[in-house]
């Protein structure tokens, strides 16, 4: 296992979800509502969402350490400065900064721990969705902790972990080899102008009908992912759940998420591609009734740690298979491409949650369970023998 960038991606992410599930909080901190906590992610999402499959590509191409170094730049300088915000309106840019920070440092990661081969080829990515989830479960969880003290020095203290988490990335991907080195047909395809645009390879992309059927799955457990997370601190502050409980639910999900993930995915290899994916998205749906359930807070921490592991499995095994699908010299790109879903389904989510929210509590997640019925459906119509071979 590569050990600086293992330590790097778990401070870093620790860093970010110190902050991210109790966001809505530093809103109503500054007079916010859930109609700004709307506005503010969505507009964030949709900057981001633009940008990913161009980051992807310039990973391949420039080398991923610049556009690690930007993401953690933007991350930190973001979370400092909203310990002096005052306006909830001034944290769009802030929110925005942070997210293109996160939005920069996913796909250039992806491309680089999807070449990675452990043995018995067995792929990396479902021990780096692990290892991210580690920083996930416990930086919730502080967070919330430090939060009930003071807002301030939560997002003061996630800033200063974030710079180490460079330190880290710097030590791992200074030892690296050039890209060109990374991908060796990169050498022929750039002596072609026409071969060497964004656009031209992005039409490439677009043109693989098995590659965008599996974003099309991981679209609609995203959008139903979001419906839940989204909801979940609305909720916890509505039924004045404290922020310690709000970041127990995020924790827990990522808990089983960390547990599961790599058994659960090894399991997964051995079968069909089609038969794995109405499996998984039919113990999501049942999963999912629980946040129907109207009753304390502590069913929906229960409710989150089930997610981890059938939601969760869901997330991971779409990226494996859209990584199985890209060429070696391009898995920056389609990973990319295909981690532009999770940004932009926060375009519209955010808004559809905290609008279903102000009619009643619940029907975010209502529509949640409608999302992953749609992707039962889309799976069950799949065509097996064009899905890879797992």
């Amino acid at each position: 296992m590569p050990f600086f960038l293992c330590i790097g991606v778990l401070t870093y992410f620790f860093s970010v979800y110190m902050f991210i599930p109790i966001f809505y909080y530093y809103i109503t901190d500054i007079g916010g509502g859930h109609i700004e906590f709307g506005v503010i992610i969505s507009t964030s999402a949709l900057i981001t969402s633009l940008l990913q499959s161009y980051i992807g590509y310039l990973s391949d191409r420039k080398g991923v350490l610049k556009i690690v170094a930007l993401g953690c730049f933007l991350s930190a300088i973001s979370l400092l400065s909203v310990a002096i915000v005052s306006s909830a309106w001034l944290l769009i840019v802030l929110y925005v900064c942070l997210q293109f920070g996160i939005g920069a440092i996913a796909p250039a990661l992806y491309g680089v721990v999807s070449r990675i081969k452990l043995k018995d080829d067995k792929n990396f990515i479902p021990y780096y969705r692990s290892i991210q989830g580690i920083g996930v479960i416990l930086g919730p969880f502080i967070g919330g902790v430090i939060s009930d003290v003071s807002l301030k020095a939560n997002v003061i203290i996630a800033s200063f972990l974030i710079v180490i988490a460079f330190i880290c990335f710097y030590h791992y991907f200074k030892k690296l080899p050039q890209i060109d080195h990374l991908n060796p047909e990169e050498t022929e395809r750039k002596e072609k102008d026409e071969k060497s645009s964004f656009f031209f390879a992005l039409r490439k992309v677009l043109m693989n009908k098995v590659f965008l059927s599996i974003c099309l799955l991981f679209l609609f457990i995203e959008l139903a992912y979001d419906c839940i997370t989204f909801n979940v601190p609305m909720i916890g502050e509505r039924m004045q759940t404290e922020t310690t409980l709000i970041g127990m639910a995020t924790s827990a999900y990522f808990l089983t998420f960390t547990l599961f993930q790599v058994p659960i995915n090894n399991i997964l290899r051995k079968i069909k591609v089609k038969v794995a994916l109405i499996t998984m998205g039919t113990l999501s749906l049942l999963t999912s009734t629980l946040f129907l359930v109207n009753s304390s807070f502590y069913v929906i921490i229960f409710a989150m740690g089930l997610s981890g592991i059938t939601i969760g499995s869901l997330f991971t095994y779409c990226a494996v298979i859209s990584s199985e699908l890209a060429p070696n010299s391009e898995k920056g790109l389609y990973l990319g491409v295909f981690n532009t879903i999770m940004p932009l389904t926060d375009v519209a989510s955010p808004l559809f949650t905290a609008l279903l929210f102000g009619y009643a509590i619940r029907l975010p997640f209502y529509l949640s369970f409608s999302l992953i019925c749609g992707f039962i459906l889309i799976a069950v119509l799949q065509k097996s023998e064009k899905l890879p071979i797992s």
